[in-house]
């Protein structure tokens, strides 16, 4: 067992489904709200640009809280106060995170559901949740009739566009009340209930914004990540929403005018790409990249193409972010000397956080890891647990080893053959894509599939002459969460 941090602060408890902590309900506080901070950046800066969507609608902070205190009025009608839960489905838009804004300020907890959940995941998610409330857009309304457990939701709202002169709603909350439920398949399959209080969100906004070095950062951000838009809400800073994904969204942001233009990028490795192939963007000064394996390839793109700009190397995850992060060319410079084709170094952990190896499962601890799930006692029992000092710990389900110099290096997750990760990071130095991977047929054959992979299998047989087919494919299947990490199982049903 390798250990960073205090090596006698762990051990291998396990503990009930619950996130009750003695905590929760005292030494409740308004500035303990993670929308204090949101409403102080309306009333300090009203006339400042809060958002711009690709549709060409800006909104100031001054009108972010004007819809706040609209949705809060509207809600409050709805009988909606401290300690009632709303399910939020909608479209990343201005709305969107106004209507977010209005649940947490007033003290109410915000469910979040991937759409790709089915029937059966979204009914055991809900039924000991009990939310009272749910929050749509047009899309949302849509998918939400397609499921019997949020018909049965009583009181329906659309995310609507109006304003309200009176004042933002502010409740005192406790440290560990709930703020935000996020329901995620994550990388498992199965649906976990992700919980953060609002000392996990206003932890985890300081921590990011330190250990990234944007915290003196003013201008607008190009964010892909909902998260982020709202530590941009709560830091005063401009967030150009990039959504959808699509070229005209990309185009949209080159014409804009010089004030507008990002200073800072914050995204995964399939958006970056999009950016750099689809934008004439000259503007970046900070780029935070993670999310997902990265080729090293892309990110010396990005450092050829903004050569002014910090540009950052992330690892983190649902449950707890940020875990490490590091300057990209030294995480190019460690991964290419061990002949690795994907960054796969992650540099030191960030100081808050605790970290252990027990075999090839990676724990961590600290102040902004999510607590307990909710509603999944399974996953609790293979994921958390908690140490004799009352510490939850968190394993991340990937394989990030420590070596002698403490630094951190990322090698696959755990439910993947530790072999056939490093197998497949020498396929890609030989093809030099990654757009390939390693997989067992029925007969527990090691096959190979990729785009073009054929016209190697000769040269990579004379390093692993265990493979025994080789497969072209004309469209590798991504992750719907990550983007850019490889669906094997999808691919292989899809494509062979």
């Amino acid at each position: 067992m390798t250990i960073l941090g205090d090596a006698n602060n762990s051990n291998n408890k396990t503990f009930p489904d619950t996130n009750i902590s003695p905590e929760h309900g005292i030494n409740k506080d308004v500035k303990t709200n993670a929308m204090s901070m949101v409403s102080e950046q309306i009333r300090f800066r009203p006339q400042q640009l809060a958002f711009w969507e690709t549709s060409g609608k800006t909104l100031t902070f001054g009108q972010i809280g004007q819809q706040i205190a609209h949705a809060q009025r509207v809600l409050q009608c709805k009988s909606f106060g401290p300690n009632t839960r709303a399910v939020i489905f909608a479209w990343p838009s201005a709305e969107l995170f106004s209507w977010i804004a209005a649940v947490l300020g007033l003290g109410g907890t915000v469910i979040v559901m991937e759409p790709w959940m089915s029937g059966k995941q979204v009914t055991l998610a809900l039924e000991n949740l009990k939310p009272t409330h749910f929050i749509h857009d047009t899309f949302g309304g849509i998918w939400g009739t397609t499921f019997a457990a949020i018909r049965k939701i009583p009181t329906w709202l659309f995310i609507s566009h109006n304003l309200s002169s009176e004042p933002i709603v502010i409740e005192s909350v406790a440290p560990l009340d709930q703020a935000i439920i996020t329901f995620t398949t994550g990388s498992t399959g199965t649906q976990k209930g992700v919980v953060r209080t609002h000392n996990t969100l206003n932890t985890t906004r300081d921590i990011l914004l330190e250990r990234t070095g944007s915290k003196h950062l003013t201008g607008p951000d190009l964010c892909v990540f909902s998260g982020f838009a709202m530590v941009n809400l709560a830091t005063g800073r401009t967030t150009l929403l990039a959504s959808p994904w699509k070229k005209k969204t990309i185009k949209a942001i080159d014409s804009l005018p010089s004030a507008l233009q990002p200073v800072s990028l914050t995204t995964g490795p399939t958006f970056l790409k999009r950016v750099m192939e689809e934008s004439h963007i000259t503007t970046l000064r900070h780029i935070d990249v993670g999310g997902a394996p990265c080729d090293c390839s892309l990110l010396e793109d990005a450092i050829n193409r903004w050569p002014q700009a910090q540009v950052n190397w992330a690892y983190g995850g649902t449950e707890v972010e940020p875990i490490a992060i590091t300057s990209a060319n030294i995480a190019i410079q460690k991964s290419k000397e061990r002949g690795f084709f994907q960054v796969l170094f992650l540099g030191k952990p960030v100081p808050e956080i605790l970290c252990e190896n027990v075999g090839e499962n990676f724990w961590v601890q600290g102040p902004h890891v999510s607590p307990l799930y909710i509603a999944s006692p399974s996953e609790n029992a293979k994921y958390k647990r908690r140490d004799k000092n009352g510490n939850i710990w968190h394993c991340t389900g990937d394989r990030v080893f420590l070596d002698a110099n403490k630094d951190l290096w990322y090698e696959g997750r755990t439910a993947q053959a530790h072999k056939q990760f490093l197998m497949e990071q020498k396929i890609y130095t030989i093809v030099k894509h990654s757009m390939a991977f390693v997989f067992e047929n029925d007969q527990k054959e090691l096959c190979v599939a990729g785009v073009k992979i054929k016209s190697f299998a000769e040269e990579i047989r004379k390093s692993f002459p265990q493979l025994k087919h080789f497969y072209n494919v004309s469209k590798i299947r991504y992750d719907r969460r990550h983007h850019a990490r490889i669906d094997r199982v999808t691919t292989v049903k899809k494509e062979l």
